[in-house]
């Protein structure tokens, strides 16, 4: 199901909440979820358990403010209320997981959701596609053992990247 507004975002969290919940098992999930509308320049975010989203603008990166939700798989009556936000040409969003922020450099310190930000806003003149090489250096550069401790994963989106990169 692909949901086309941020009720039905909403309804389809709600029903994977409750899919994990008849599973009977000790199972649940974190998730980002959104709708963007590029051409309306907004967009609507659900947070569920998992770290805020970044949105860089003009140079500054700051953390989209959803509400936060419980996990997938918490609670029955648990609820998903998408939450807007903008998301203007030239703007970029971040969704990371928590494996980039609770990464360590030599000295022990964390990097979090601030140093995360960070790192973007040094990247924000590159093009997209460059970013994940450059966030992959800076943390091989600081971090504590060759082998990274959790999971990482980045997902940017840019309004009308897509255009851009069309033949």
């Amino acid at each position: 199901m692909r949901p086309r507004g941020p009720e039905e975002l909403g309804k389809a969290l709600a029903n994977m909440n409750s899919e994990i919940l008849r599973q009977d098992a000790d199972t649940y999930a974190t998730a980002v979820c959104g709708i963007v509308d590029p051409e309306n320049e907004i967009g609507w975010l659900v947070c569920a358990g998992h770290p805020d989203p970044l949105l860089l603008e003009d140079g500054q990166v700051a953390e989209v403010n959803v509400p936060r939700a419980f996990p997938l798989g918490w609670f029955e009556d648990a609820t998903y209320e998408p939450q807007p936000f903008p998301f203007r040409p030239g703007s970029r969003l971040f969704i990371f997981s928590d494996g980039l922020s609770d990464c360590y450099d030599r000295s022990g310190r964390q990097l979090g959701s601030e140093g995360v930000a960070r790192l973007l806003a040094h990247c924000s003149g590159q093009p997209l596609q460059t970013i994940p090489s450059l966030i992959e250096l800076a943390l091989r550069l600081r971090e504590n053992e060759p082998a990274l401790l959790d999971d990482i994963s980045l997902l940017a989106l840019e309004p009308g990247i897509a255009d851009k990169q069309a033949p």
